[in-house]
């Protein structure tokens, strides 16, 4: 699979064909606007690396979503490790890419510094979108 070079290339689809174990089956929902896909993305190959090579699907996405203008990405191990240091480096990923969050627009990706509470950016805002 290649990267995504644009951010419509960030679906759904991608992350599935990607991370088909992580991504195929989400219960609580997958919602990733396109600004954020690129940062998402980057999380997931971090992930990749922390995780435990033995066994299979290794960790359960449970939700990505908006809140509140920042990115929430839920996740559950599917592994024992009796070492809390990969849980401690899977949260500080995933807390990583949601503080980044704040500071990149949903809608075009572009780094604003802070987002408003609808997490866009204020060119976007004004055409509406949301």
């Amino acid at each position: 699979m290649r990267n995504p070079v644009t951010l419509e290339d960030y679906s759904k689809e991608a992350f599935i064909e990607r991370w088909p174990e992580w991504f195929t089956d989400v219960p609580c929902g997958f919602y990733l606007p396109p600004g954020w896909g690129p940062i998402m993305w980057r999380a997931c190959l971090a992930l990749e690396k922390v995780i435990p090579a033995e066994g299979t699907n290794k960790i359960r996405v449970d939700q990505v979503k908006s809140k509140f203008g920042g990115l929430r990405f839920y996740v559950t191990p599917l592994f024992s490790n009796d070492d809390n240091d990969v849980y401690d480096k899977i949260h500080h990923i995933i807390s990583r890419v949601e503080d980044l969050s704040w500071a990149v627009c949903m809608r075009c990706g572009t780094t604003v510094g802070k987002n408003d509470t609808e997490g866009m950016c204020p060119p976007c805002r004004e055409k509406g979108w949301g």
